[in-house]
């Protein structure tokens, strides 16, 4: 089974992502859809999980695409100011795929290298 699938797995994963998030702002996102503000502006659309310590969520924030990583212990972001990503799945902590769309509707697929993104 990938490690990226619909159902129980992607609720799961979701579920261990906003729990990282920690008490009173998983309640939040999980209720809004929207990511809290203390973490980052913005609003996520899928996660995707590899373990307890490679989280992976991706949406949309004010800058544009957003990124988001937990490691076990710290999320980190990044906005690639390219439209919005909608669903991202990964198979290690240096292999996750991201998709959506850039400002002008055309198809936007990331790949980490386990350094950057392109």
């Amino acid at each position: 089974m990938p490690k990226h699938a619909r159902g129980v797995c992607a609720a799961a994963a979701a579920g261990l992502a906003l729990s990282a998030l920690g008490p009173g702002m998983a309640a939040d996102a999980a209720t809004s859809g929207a990511i809290p503000g203390s973490v980052v502006g913005g609003r996520l659309y899928n996660v995707a999980a590899n373990s307890a310590n490679d989280v992976w969520a991706v949406g949309l924030n004010d800058n544009g695409s957003l990124v988001m990583h937990w490691n076990g212990s710290a999320w980190t972001s990044t906005s690639t100011g390219l439209g919005f990503l909608y669903d991202v799945a990964t198979t290690g902590a240096s292999n996750a795929w991201a998709v959506g769309w850039t400002d002008y509707n055309n198809t936007l697929i990331l790949h980490w290298n386990g350094t950057s993104w392109s």
